[in-house]
């Protein structure tokens, strides 16, 4: 339980509720922010118009929370608390985290009132996508695997399957990866980083590494597997 009520402007940071563990009175609403794609312009030349080319890609955006206030005696714990990077929360969306820097380009200023308080503002530099809070694990078998994809975006999956030795061929969609060679035990295939691991070394691969659609999808694995699972990472905007 996290303690988010969607009523309650509120923040989970480092595991820490803004409101419960530090005292956080947060005046305004927070807004909830749709990354913007990353377009590149090519100018045509002896033409008015320009090409817009997508890469599947998205823009980090700055999420501002003002007119925050905090108790008195509560400004050293929080000073430490609103430093470096973890994953972020809103009430907004409870169940959803995004990957965010806490005041990564500016000062933050606290303002003392009257030695009773101190207001300030947070700007947080977020990461384009969020993604679910415990997504639960998909269990893969050999043959078609019928998956869903919850997300609004494409997914980067991450697989862990038991090899009986050999080749492992995971196929989606137009997406094709053939893991070389494996041997018996434990093997994680991390698509979004493009690595396939077993015993602490890095397995040799060949073809695509798989991508997702939202919604449902077929996932075939063939080789000699004793089980298999996917964590589907569904990416939110």
């Amino acid at each position: 339980m996290n303690l988010l009520d969607r009523y309650t402007p509120n923040f989970i940071w480092k595991n820490e509720n803004a409101l419960v563990d530090h005292g956080l009175i947060i005046e305004q609403e927070l807004p909830y922010i749709v990354a913007k794609r990353k377009y590149e312009e090519t100018p045509v030349l002896g033409s008015n118009r320009i090409l817009h080319e997508w890469f599947d890609d998205y823009e980090p955006y700055d999420l501002e929370i003002s007119n925050v206030s905090i108790p008195y005696e509560n400004l050293a714990e929080v000073k430490r608390w609103l430093l470096g990077e973890s994953k972020l929360l809103t009430h907004n969306d409870p169940d959803k985290y995004c990957h965010a820097i806490c005041n990564m380009s500016k000062e933050l200023p606290y303002q003392n009132e009257w030695g009773v308080f101190y207001t300030f503002s947070i700007v947080f530099r977020c990461d384009p996508l969020k993604y679910r809070v415990n997504e639960p694990e998909i269990v893969l078998y050999r043959g078609e695997n019928i998956v869903t994809n919850h997300g609004d975006d494409i997914s980067a999956p991450f697989f862990v399957f038991e090899s009986g030795g050999g080749d492992i061929t995971l196929e989606c969609s137009d997406y094709k990866l053939t893991v070389l060679n494996t041997a018996i035990g434990k093997i994680t295939i991390d698509t979004e980083l493009a690595m396939c691991v077993q015993n602490n070394s890095q397995l040799r691969t060949k073809g695509r590494w798989l991508r997702v659609q939202p919604g449902n999808q077929t996932i075939k694995v063939t080789g000699n597997i004793t089980s298999g699972k996917i964590q589907m990472r569904g990416a939110y905007l």
